[in-house]
């Protein structure tokens, strides 16, 4: 039954996978084989995680076939968990797009598929997760404004920059200079502590820089013009307090949901 049942769903060499140690399966095999399981067992949904590996795209057409056969023979629907775009979101009749566990964007597959609304949808389909190469601020998750703000190439300043992003700003510098590296280095040495207050942050001066609060103040600014415009100009205020340089940042909401029309959503400051 179960030999006959890979043949009818198009399994290809079932003698050979029946009689294949479960050690020597991949990883994208034994996916295949729980299809299949689920298949005859005829629910009217199965929640499923793409394995990653070598090798994955290749075998996941077959896991695709296996897909639309059980769809079609026992109406069979297919949640599908995935980090990254491949053969399975191009069988996908409906797509969620979520980041760090915040709903960015949701639609029919087509669509999603088309016309990307969200900066994080378009760098997802248009670049593999190892050719992306994040910046150290990747590694933190705001608190403030839209939660893929830091990463975005699209970013507004009022998508909800923050004292914590200068925090992680500052560790770029130091770790990937750019071509204005001589002023990005007077900045960084003429630092001694950060302290966050909310939104805001608060820049203690090193005691042994020659800079004085005006000239860390406005080279600060060039430096974060240059790289970082939009959380130079998402600033609201910079003065100097009681031992300390503030820089003010204003409180920003998550973009909300907004349907946009034929079941397209978007949680974007865009829209």
């Amino acid at each position: 039954y179960f030999y006959n049942s890979m043949v009818n769903l198009g399994w290809s060499h079932p003698q050979e996978t029946l009689f294949s140690f479960p050690a020597t399966l991949t990883r994208e095999k034994e996916l295949s084989l729980y299809l299949l399981l689920a298949a005859l067992l005829q629910p009217s949904l199965v929640i499923l995680q793409h394995p990653e590996g070598p090798g994955c795209a290749y075998h996941a057409f077959e896991s695709i076939s296996l897909l639309k056969r059980s769809s079609r023979d026992y109406n069979t629907a297919f949640f599908f968990l995935t980090s990254s775009p491949g053969p399975y979101l191009e069988q996908a009749s409906h797509i969620a797009i979520f980041f760090r566990g915040h709903l960015l964007e949701e639609g029919p597959g087509e669509m999603i598929r088309d016309k990307p609304l969200h900066p994080y949808t378009k760098e997802l389909f248009n670049n593999s997760p190892k050719e992306v190469k994040y910046p150290i601020i990747a590694h933190r998750t705001p608190t403030n404004g839209c939660p893929f703000h830091p990463l975005c190439p699209e970013a507004l300043p009022s998508c909800g920059w923050e004292g914590k992003d200068l925090q992680y700003f500052l560790t770029e510098l130091r770790y990937n200079p750019s071509q204005n590296a001589e002023k990005e280095e007077k900045v960084i040495n003429a630092i001694a502590s950060t302290r966050l207050a909310g939104t805001d942050i608060a820049i203690s001066l090193s005691s042994d820089t020659d800079l004085v609060w005006q000239d860390l103040m406005d080279n600060l600014q060039e430096v974060m013009a240059c790289r970082q415009k939009p959380m130079a100009e998402a600033c609201q205020d910079m003065y100097y307090h009681q031992g300390e340089l503030y820089l003010s940042f204003p409180r920003i909401k998550p973009p909300a949901i907004k349907d946009l029309g034929q079941r397209h959503k978007v949680a974007c400051h865009f829209y």
